[in-house]
């Protein structure tokens, strides 16, 4: 099993994530014990960002990143060019009921698709958000075939939604890693240089009480369009921000059945990321990795990890999955396995070929 991953600490750091450790209860209700039984699911980031084809979900916009720096600067553009990408992301081959069939065949649970990330883009036309696919050349409701692909194969339809969004703080926050904030004022070192959305030094005030009160009222306004707008959800997956209980009664309240994580609230199952557990945890934990691989090595020698779309379009072997999937799933512990459409939606072949290889496996 892998050691601690440092890169991963570091980005949490930044996200405002509890340090001190995270906090989850079992749910009690009966509708959502499926989820602890050592299952298979899937992650699918996927975004304005796979129009570059080498760019990191969201974090391509942030200079430098310690964890990827042998990439750079190939990896990074100022967030002003970042979000000019939603103007050339045209999603016309977008089908989730293809791949969907079969992550069902190759033994999937359960999906998590990213309906909205850092970056602020909102995959569905929300009116809580001024940017997303309502208000670029796109113009299609993401979401609602995810959702209805999941419920016509039988698998259980999770979604992820992020608390921060550096779209709406761009005129608050830092973008160089070591001076980035957005949450309550800047962190690290108070000499890093602070940059703005040009990747330019400049002075720029921390969130107002205002502001941040704002930012969390619209994310509560979300939720509550995702868990109204496109029938039954089954998992709600929140990454970052100010620890926030009264999002997850918000979610409960509207869909009681719902697994949340605990990465931004109390909620019902911890999660490693890029990192296996080394032990029996004794309660209900997630592993998330990515299934793809990058050619572009941290500093520890381990390949860096990459959520977005890459034009590489290279895989772990479906062996991978399957050895994994079977140690955690001896301790009741799931694995979730990344995967990331190209710029017009369509999944990568290879990413097709690793299920139905998998789907071999499990046979």
């Amino acid at each position: 099993m892998n050691k601690k991953n440092e890169a991963v600490s570091g980005q949490h750091e930044a996200l405002g994530m509890r340090p001190e450790g995270l906090v989850s209860t079992k749910p009690t209700h009966p509708e959502a014990q499926w989820f602890g039984g050592g299952e298979l699911g899937l992650m699918v980031h996927w975004g304005i960002a796979s129009v570059h084809g080498e760019l990191e979900l969201s974090w391509g916009m942030v200079a430098a990143t310690p964890w990827d720096r042998s990439w750079a600067p190939a990896n990074k553009i100022a967030p002003a060019e970042y979000w000019k990408l939603a103007d050339r992301f045209v999603p016309d081959r977008w089908n989730p009921d293809e791949w969907v069939a079969e992550a069902a065949k190759a033994g999937f649970r359960y999906v998590v698709f990213v309906a909205m990330h850092h970056d602020g883009y909102t995959m569905w036309p929300s009116a809580s958000s001024p940017f997303g696919v309502h208000t670029t050349p796109g113009g299609r409701d993401l979401l609602a075939p995810y959702v209805q692909a999941c419920r016509r194969h039988g698998l259980k339809a999770g979604i992820y939604l992020s608390p921060p969004d550096w779209n709406f703080d761009r005129e608050c926050m830092s973008f160089h890693y070591q001076s980035m904030g957005g949450l309550e004022g800047f962190r690290k070192t108070a000499d890093a240089p602070v940059l703005d959305q040009s990747h330019r030094p400049a002075e720029i005030p921390s969130p107002t009480a205002e502001h941040l009160a704002t930012r969390r009222r619209l994310f509560h306004e979300r939720i509550r369009e995702v868990l109204t707008g496109y029938g039954r959800v089954d998992l709600l997956w929140f990454d970052g921000g100010a620890w926030d209980n009264e999002a997850r009664d918000l979610a409960l309240s509207l869909q009681p059945h719902l697994v949340i994580n605990s990465r931004s609230c109390a909620g019902h199952f911890e999660s490693t990321e890029c990192s296996f557990p080394d032990k029996n945890p004794g309660t209900w934990l997630e592993t998330v990795f990515c299934w793809q691989t990058c050619p572009h090595t941290m500093p520890d020698g381990r390949p860096v990890e990459v959520w977005g779309y890459l034009e590489t379009e290279t895989y772990k072997p479906a062996s991978w999955v399957a050895e994994h999937h079977r140690q955690l799933r001896e301790w009741g512990c799931n694995l979730c396995v990344n995967v990331s459409p190209r710029p017009n939606g369509e999944m990568p072949p290879i990413v097709m070929e690793r299920l139905r290889e998998l789907e071999a496996l499990q046979a």
